[in-house]
């Protein structure tokens, strides 16, 4: 199954087609109140792409998403403008070609998606450590319960 991106922001530069012809769900998006509404079926979401913006500062969208799921967040710059890059997961300026950034974040994806696999399945096995810690506990509790034996006399 393809995962589903959303894209926020002006497709200045027809990313979301690019995106589409790759097989990926795009949802477009372009203010921050559809972004959150987007955001709120985090099922399958791969990536929030984020295309500058001058009249709503990327760091504001990032900020939202970052509230809503753990799924990447990718920023494609526009201007010079001075930016908290650390905001972001994925930063690319505007000259890097199609090919490029498409097989990057198929990739940034891709290990997004095993690692919330893996924390599922350590989540999953704290679990079953957890319901067996409490078995051993009343476990104990009840061996703690029983009567001593009284100590036998050798007569």
């Amino acid at each position: 199954m393809a995962a589903r991106v959303i894209h926020f922001g002006w497709d200045n530069s027809f990313r979301v087609p690019v995106l589409r012809a790759a097989g990926f769900r795009v949802q477009e998006t372009r203010s921050l109140d559809e972004l959150s509404v987007d955001l709120q079926d985090d099922e399958d979401l791969g990536a929030v792409v984020i295309s500058e913006d001058l009249e709503i500062p990327s760091e504001n969208a990032a900020e939202v998403v970052r509230q809503c799921t753990l799924a990447p967040v990718i920023l494609f710059r526009r201007t010079r403008q001075d930016i908290d890059g650390t905001r972001f997961d994925k930063v690319f300026d505007s000259s890097v070609a199609p090919w490029d950034w498409l097989g990057e974040t198929a990739a940034l994806i891709a290990r997004c998606r095993a690692l919330r696999e893996y924390s599922d399945q350590l989540w999953a096995e704290t679990a079953q450590v957890w319901e067996e810690f409490q078995r051993q506990q009343e476990r104990a509790r009840q061996l703690c319960k029983r009567p001593a034996k009284p100590p036998e006399h050798d007569e």
